[in-house]
């Protein structure tokens, strides 16, 4: 290809290149040809302003005139009559041409009504070859002298500006190419040129740093396509637009979409058999991993499928398509069937039941058959009334529990007693149970390591009747939130484990019955003081409210001296 150097220090492309004839327009947008597609395309409007007991509007769409009166005239005007009244913003209809037209007054503001619209319009070269056009044009109104309003309004009310913003090449079988233009400052004037882009995607009418600038555009001539052999990528995108399952967009992407069908026709056959969402996913840059050989023009190579496998995955998503790949890769004994079916199951759980169905394969050597076979097996020996886990996904989830459970308490899953249990759901409670008084055991232990830093805790307000002691057990917890009715029970652990501090507040005349219930962070600072059922029956006395003052002004000079005494231990050492 020929290039020229420009005195910007770019290449253009010569008007005797190849690419650069394909992008020559001998058809440039005429103003009449402007006029037609911003009459079509462009908002329309009814410029009104009034006269006597009417008003004299002209429409846009029509270029004509007509009048509107609240009441038939007693004369009958030389133009056209009709009833209404216009309104100033307000939508309506133009009774000649039956189109919207958007109501205007004279004299108010017209010089801010500034439209966009973005458009593609395509030439066809032959067959194989075609160019786009991307371009924006601006419909402005001007704002004439109020009283000489008709007298330009032929002329000059409304004007059409055209700026073209990017020109394609598509030829099949070749490499797409993208040009935008570029421009250099030379005798005080600016000189444009064509650049051409590496990355072939969709046009930017508008630079903007917001997110809400409008790229969107229309195509003009769709039809046109049709007669080439880009028509059968159109006709395939349009078989599929009624499947609403998948979001697809290739629609929003109609440029990329033929710059991908220039170099990899076989998206066509990817469409029309079913496999769309695989096209859908390359436009967005997501395969998850799935990978095609685009040399080849068979689909099932394309794929790398047979050609059960591929009436199989008709219609599944490109994650369904390469998650049944991962798992074939790995499990060479089950059939397809067999591993689509486990897909489906572990699809209700998403990817932590796929892996975990994969380890299964990797480590133990497993197979769909063999999963399948041994939760079928499960399920049998449960009374489903008595059990909340009936299906094989209930219990492939119980499966996976069970192992956890093993894991965490140190069991040998090579072992296959432990690996596979002849009663799983008797396994897994029994595990559960364990690991239930385990836990206990351990916070009891590390709450009996913060008795003696719970004291700090403790308080007497004699002006209230009340007294204040930290939780010394895990029981106590649990029975005071039964107790008030709320859920401090769930905070037992983190006592225990020192993430925060629960303090029981009781009446000096009643030590041992549950009243309030104080949260204390590990700042020192009350979180929340809560009574029976969280104070929703009843207002919190006026005795607590007070109470909780005094109690945190209490809390400040405790962990004052704390924090004095743990900086003081820390000087001791480093002396």
């Amino acid at each position: 290809m020929k290039k020229e150097m420009t005195p910007h220090g770019k290449y253009a492309f010569s008007p005797h290149g190849k690419y650069a004839f394909s992008l020559t327009y001998d058809d440039e947008i005429t103003s009449n040809k402007l006029e037609e597609i911003a009459a079509e395309y462009l908002p329309h409007y009814g410029l009104y302003h009034r006269k006597g007991n009417h008003q004299d509007v002209f429409c846009t769409r029509c270029m004509s005139y007509y009048e509107l009166y609240k009441h038939y005239p007693d004369v009958y005007p030389p133009r056209a009559v009709h009833l209404g009244t216009a309104k100033h913003g307000e939508k309506g209809e133009c009774p000649l041409c039956r189109e919207e037209i958007t109501f205007l007054a004279d004299g108010r503001g017209r010089r801010n009504v500034v439209e966009y619209r973005n458009f593609v319009k395509f030439k066809i070269i032959n067959e194989d070859e075609i160019t786009a056009s991307c371009f924006r044009i601006k419909q402005s109104f001007l704002n004439p002298d109020s009283g000489e309003y008709f007298t330009l309004v032929d002329g000059a009310v409304f004007e059409h500006s055209v700026y073209e913003v990017a020109r394609y090449y598509f030829g099949k079988g070749q490499e797409p190419k993208k040009f935008v233009k570029d421009a250099w400052y030379e005798n005080f004037a600016w000189h444009p040129y064509w650049v051409e882009r590496k990355r072939v995607n969709e046009p930017e009418f508008v630079h903007s740093m917001y997110r809400w600038a409008d790229n969107s555009y229309t195509v003009l001539n769709y039809e046109e396509l049709m007669s080439t052999s880009f028509g059968y990528l159109i006709e395939a995108l349009e078989t599929v637009t009624a499947d609403t399952s998948v979001n697809h967009c290739y629609f929003k992407f109609i440029l990329e979409m033929l710059g991908e069908y220039c170099k990899h026709p076989q998206i066509e056959y990817l469409i029309k058999a079913g496999f769309g969402d695989i096209v859908n996913s390359r436009m967005l840059g997501s395969m998850h991993g799935l990978r095609l050989n685009w040399r080849s023009n068979d689909l099932r190579k394309v794929l790398g499928m047979t050609s059960q496998e591929v009436k199989l995955l008709k219609g599944h998503n490109t994650e369904f398509i390469a998650d049944y790949k991962a798992y074939k890769k790995v499990d060479r004994k089950s059939s397809p069937e067999e591993i689509i079916q486990m897909l489906k199951r572990c699809s209700k759980g998403g990817s932590a039941y796929k892996s975990f169905v994969k380890r299964l394969i990797e480590e133990h050597g497993e197979t769909c058959r063999s999963i399948f076979k041994y939760i079928r097996k499960q399920s049998e020996n449960v009374d489903y009334r008595q059990c909340s886990i009936p299906d094989e996904f209930g219990m492939l989830t119980s499966w996976k529990d069970y192992l956890a459970q093993c894991q965490t308490l140190g069991y040998d899953t090579a072992e296959m007693s432990v690996y596979k249990p002849s009663n799983l759901v008797t396994a897994h409670e029994r595990l559960t149970g364990i690991i239930k008084i385990r836990s206990e055991r351990i916070a009891k232990e590390r709450l009996e390591e913060r008795l003696e830093s719970l004291k700090m805790f403790a308080f007497v307000d004699e002006e209230h009747e009340l007294i204040v002691r930290a939780a010394e057990t895990v029981d106590e917890i649990v029975a005071e939130g039964k107790a008030l009715v709320h859920c401090v029970g769930g905070y037992a652990e983190r006592h225990a484990n020192g993430q925060l501090t629960i303090v029981f507040v009781r009446k000096a005349s009643a030590p041992d019955t549950p009243y309030y219930t104080v949260e204390v962070s590990n700042f020192g600072q009350i979180v929340q003081c809560r009574g029976y059922k969280n104070d929703r029956e009843a207002p919190k006395p006026q005795s607590i409210i007070e109470f909780e003052d005094k109690y945190q002004d209490f809390l400040n000079e405790q962990f004052r001296k704390f924090d004095e005494k743990k900086k003081k231990s820390k000087k001791e050492k480093t002396a």
